[in-house]
């Protein structure tokens, strides 16, 4: 009898496990499934042609690469040929970190198979899908890709540099490969570049993430406060340019007023402005666009380096086509190219804020380049959506009180005529001695008298 119930309790216990295994093998098949599912889902468009309203005769080199094509809009021009090469060459010194070469190449393409309808989906160009056959695109992804995480590694660590390396011995081809790697319609997914980053081998002596290393190399051309932006770089992003974009957002709530506005909002010129009592103010900000208004009539602006005016505007330019096509409410880049150009008018303005501290121009750069800049950043765009309507309003509004008045007039006057200033300090400096004087003889006088 006992032994009858120890072989019963014996099958309930296996069937109790087999029922388990069962429940569990449904599971990893049902996570796989979600997984495939979410795998094949993308983002609408992310990688777009540059709108044709933005294209000119005039502008047309800064939306298209002059090195490198990277994904499929400019795969195969033959003014960009002579980087396949290198591509090659760092697909393989990239490989070679790890013994087994072929398996770590095999897990890429697998992993990039896999990916593929999900990377299609994420451009925009049907043309140039098409003509491209799976192993091709995948072809295209994994060279492509690898030769960018190279690109990070040797620039972050200079011993996996080889001598003469082309890319790194003259300085020109770095930074036309920097803005390369930024134009709109030169990019990869990034769900492409993190997948190939973890399957390949990284150096040991290299523990930073792939935003981190993006960020090294980009560091140089970004306008706006690099410490406060290398914390938001690693935040998540469609492409580099996305990533980019999202680490210059406004850290600060910028209001904005209406959907759509008859009639479109510009802020006084700096110099009017300044006239009306606004001061101005370098604000060590977490944003290029957290420009306020603060005690009263003190506009804090973050820095702008233009120090490479082609650079800027490259990478201005692209970030405002990235706006463009998305298409939503949040047009901050192009809002922010839009008030920084209209408070630019002269090169008066350029001056001002550039004793400041808010403008950084090289030694050889003149003030008409600066406004031919944001002037040109603008043209072509329309922002339904401007973030800085609610500052504009109050910047054109401001005006100071009696005293301030006064003291902004004495200030104008003697900017406009720096040599008078000298005369102006001997002139206060005489009144208060007169001052001083008569005090002291008052005072002098009643302590005899006492």
């Amino acid at each position: 009898m006992m032994e009858d119930n120890y072989r019963r309790k014996e099958v309930e216990a296996r069937d109790h496990v087999s029922v388990e295994i069962e429940h569990q093998n449904q599971n990893v098949e049902l996570v796989a499934k979600i997984k495939k599912k979410i795998e094949t889902v993308s983002p609408s468009r992310c990688i777009c042609r540059v709108p044709m309203e933005l294209r000119q005769e005039d502008n047309e080199k800064i939306y298209t690469p002059h090195l490198v094509s990277i994904g499929p809009l400019h795969h195969n021009k033959q003014e960009l040929r002579g980087m396949e090469e290198h591509k090659l060459r760092y697909l393989h010194s990239l490989l070679c970190r790890k013994p087994t070469l072929e398996a770590t190449l095999d897990s890429c393409v697998k992993a990039i198979k896999e990916l593929e309808q999900r990377a299609r989906k994420c451009y925009e160009g049907d043309i140039e899908l098409r003509i491209l056959s799976s192993d091709e695109f995948v072809e295209m992804m994994i060279l492509d890709g690898c030769f960018i995480i190279e690109l990070f590694l040797k620039y972050a660590i200079k011993g996996l540099r080889r001598k003469g390396d082309p890319l790194f011995s003259k300085k020109w081809v770095l930074s036309r490969l920097r803005c390369d790697l930024l134009l709109l319609e030169n990019q990869l997914p990034l769900f492409v570049l993190r997948n190939l980053f973890d399957l390949l081998p990284v150096p040991k002596q290299c523990a930073q993430s792939l935003p981190e290393l993006a960020f090294r190399l980009f560091e140089k051309i970004i306008p706006g406060y690099k410490q406060a932006l290398q914390k938001k770089f690693i935040e998540e992003g469609t492409h580099l340019l996305d990533l980019l974009r999202n680490c210059l957002l406004p850290s600060i709530p910028i209001p904005i007023l209406s959907r759509q506005q008859d009639k479109p909002i510009n802020v006084h010129s700096a110099t009017k402005l300044r006239r009306n009592g606004v001061s101005f103010k370098k604000a060590w900000e977490n944003s290029l666009l957290d420009v306020q208004l603060v005690n009263g009539g003190v506009l804090e602006i973050p820095p702008v380096d233009i120090k490479d005016y082609t650079v800027t505007e490259s990478i201005l330019r692209n970030l405002v086509a990235l706006e463009k096509c998305y298409n939503d409410d949040s047009m901050y880049i192009s809002s922010y190219c839009r008030f920084m150009g209209s408070l630019i008018n002269s090169p008066t303005d350029v001056s001002l804020l550039s004793r400041r501290g808010i403008i950084l121009r090289s030694a050889t750069g003149t003030e008409e380049q600066v406004i031919d800049l944001f002037k040109s950043l603008s043209k072509g765009v329309v922002v339904h959506d401007f973030c800085y309507a609610g500052l504009c309003e109050k910047l054109n509004a401001y005006r100071c009180d009696a005293r301030q008045e006064w003291w902004t007039k004495v200030k104008n006057a003697n900017v406009k005529t720096p040599k008078s200033f000298p005369l102006f300090v001997v002139i206060i400096i005489l009144l208060l001695l007169i001052f001083a004087g008569t005090l002291f003889s008052i005072l002098s006088f009643f302590l005899r008298k006492s």
